[in-house]
C-alpha cells in the first residue's frame, strides 16, 4: 500500500520523524506531482505451477535450438493478426489550395476484418517459393492446400480484433491447408517445432474427448464404466505442502504467513495472517487456533514478535497440515498439552503428520458413485466429494487414455505419423 499513512508510518520506522498527513499530501501532489490514481487490478501470481511450466518451456526451447543449429530441425513461430480492408489515416498533407475545393473523400466504414495468419523461420516466411525465387499467390479468402502457411479470411464480426472471428475449425483448416503442406515440401525429414500461444482456440478439441470439470457424478461414472475401470482412488492430501525451514529472524513478515506456533507455557496454537499497518508501525497478525474454528485476532509489532518467536513460541509448522496437526492433539479447551516430550517433538510429530496424509488413499467402487455415495467426502459412506473425483478421473484418463485429451491438432499430427504423445523432453515431428 502506497497511500499517506504508510508513508508516514515508515517516516517514523526508519528516520523518526513524524509529519502530519496534509504534509504529507502537500509533498505528494505539489512537490513530486504525483497523482492519486487507481492501480492496475491484473496481477500475475507467479504459482509453483506457473513457474514449472516455465522451466519446463525454457528447457526444450534449448534443446529445440541445439537440434536446429545441428541441421536436425527447424522452429517455426506463427500468429494471428487482423487489419480493416477500408482503413486509412484520419489525416492527410494538402495544398492550400486544395482546401476547400479538392478534397479526399474518406468512408466512415472500416470496411471488412481480413483475418491474417503466417508462420516464420530462420529463413524467413515458411513458404515455398518457385524457380524464380518467386512466393505462390494466394487468392484472397482461398481455400485448397497451397504451399505456403500465409492464409487471409474475412471475418463474421466486424468489430473488435481478430479474436472474436478466430475458432478451432479456422485454425484446424490452416494446419491442414496452409502448415502441413508446406512443411512436407519445404522441410522433408526434419523436425518441427511449432510454436505458438495459449490462444483458446489452439486447444479445439473433437466431441469425443473427456473433461470431469463440468461433468456430474452419473456421467463420469458412465464414462469410467465405458473405459474399463472399476475402481477410482482418490487422494485428498497429495497436494497438501511440505514443512518449509524454521524460520529465521531475518526473514520478511511475508514469508511467515501461513505459520503455526504453539506458546510453550500455556499450549495455546496461534497462525499467521500476515501484515497490516496501525498508523504507527506494521504489525504481525496471528490468529487464535481453536478445535473447529479460529478464535479472536491479536497482533504484535515486528520486534516483539520476533523475540516471541525465540522465546515463548514453538514452531510447528506450515499450512493446512500443521493446523488440522496441532488439531489433533489440542484438549477439550482447545490447548496442546503442556510437556516437555509434547514439545520437544512438536515439529517432528508435525512432518510425519503430514507425511501420513500424503499418502492417504481412498477407494470407492465405480458401479456406486452415482447410487451411494452422497458426495460429502470423508471414508465412511460418504463418498469422494466431487471435486476429488472429477481430479481423480482426469487423472485416469491422462494415464490410461490419453487420446481422449488430444486436442484436433494433436490428432491431426497423429494421423501424418508424427509422434508427440511418447515424446522424451521435445519429441518427434512436430511438438505441439
Amino acid at each position: 500500500m502506497c497511500n499517506v499513512r504508510s508513508i508516514q508510518s515508515h517516516l517514523l520506522r526508519e528516520f523518526g520523524i513524524y509529519f502530519e498527513s496534509h504534509v504529507v499530501y502537500y509533498a505528494l501532489s505539489q512537490r513530486l506531482k504525483f497523482k492519486y490514481r487507481t492501480p492496475m487490478c491484473r496481477r500475475i501470481v507467479f504459482s509453483q505451477e506457473r513457474t514449472q511450466l516455465g522451466i519446463e518451456f525454457v528447457g526444450k526451447l534449448d534443446a529445440a535450438l541445439k537440434l536446429e543449429q545441428n541441421g536436425e530441425a527447424v522452429i517455426i513461430y506463427m500468429d494471428e493478426t487482423y487489419c480493416h480492408l477500408q482503413h486509412i489515416p484520419s489525416k492527410m498533407w494538402f495544398r492550400d489550395v486544395d482546401i476547400g475545393t479538392e478534397r479526399s473523400e474518406r468512408s466512415r466504414n472500416k470496411g471488412s476484418l481480413a483475418i491474417i495468419l503466417h508462420a516464420i523461420c530462420k529463413d524467413g516466411w515458411v513458404m515455398q517459393r518457385d524457380a524464380e525465387g518467386k512466393p505462390p499467390v494466394v487468392g484472397e479468402w482461398q481455400s485448397g492446400n497451397v504451399e505456403t502457411c500465409e492464409m487471409v479470411f474475412r471475418g463474421k464480426v466486424g468489430k473488435g480484433d481478430y479474436h472474436a472471428n478466430m475458432d478451432g475449425d479456422m485454425f484446424l483448416k490452416w494446419i491442414n491447408e496452409r502448415f502441413v503442406p508446406t512443411v512436407q515440401v519445404k522441410y522433408p525429414g526434419k523436425k518441427i517445432f511449432l510454436v505458438m500461444d495459449n490462444a483458446p482456440y489452439h486447444h479445439g478439441h473433437s466431441p469425443d474427448c473427456f473433461f470431469a470439470a463440468s461433468k456430474s457424478k452419473e456421467e463420469i461414472q458412465e464414462k469410467l464404466a465405458a473405459l474399463g475401470c472399476r475402481q477410482v482412488s482418490v487422494s485428498p492430501y497429495t497436494e497438501m505442502e511440505d514443512t518449509p525451514p524454521v524460520p529465521t529472524s531475518e526473514d520478511p513478515v511475508h514469508r511467515l504467513e501461513g505459520w503455526v506456533f504453539c506458546e510453550k507455557t500455556t499450549g495455546e496454537c496461534f497462525m499467521v495472517d500476515g501484515e497490516s499497518d496501525e498508523g504507527q508501525g506494521n504489525v504481525v497478525v496471528h490468529t487464535r487456533v481453536g478445535r473447529t474454528r479460529f478464535g479472536g485476532v491479536e497482533s504484535a509489532f515486528n520486534d516483539d514478535f520476533r523475540r516471541l518467536m525465540h522465546d515463548d513460541f514453538m514452531f510447528v509448522g506450515h499450512g493446512e497440515g500443521a493446523l488440522m496437526y496441532v488439531r489433533s492433539l489440542m484438549n477439550a479447551r482447545g490447548k496442546v498439552p503442556v510437556n516437555k516430550r509434547v514439545m520437544r517433538r512438536l515439529q517432528q510429530g508435525c512432518v510425519r503428520y503430514v507425511d501420513r496424509l500424503r499418502g492417504t488413499v481412498w477407494r470407492y467402487a465405480v458401479d456406486k458413485i452415482a447410487e451411494k455415495y452422497n458426495g460429502n467426502g470423508g471414508k465412511g459412506s460418504g463418498g469422494p466429494p466431487a471435486d476429488l473425483l472429477r481430479k481423480a478421473c482426469d487423472d485416469y484418463i491422462k494415464r490410461h487414455h490419453p487420446e481422449l485429451r488430444m486436442t484436433r491438432v494433436m490428432r491431426r499430427f497423429d494421423e501424418l505419423g508424427w509422434n508427440i504423445m511418447d515424446r522424451p523432453l521435445l519429441g518427434e515431428v512436430p511438438t505441439y
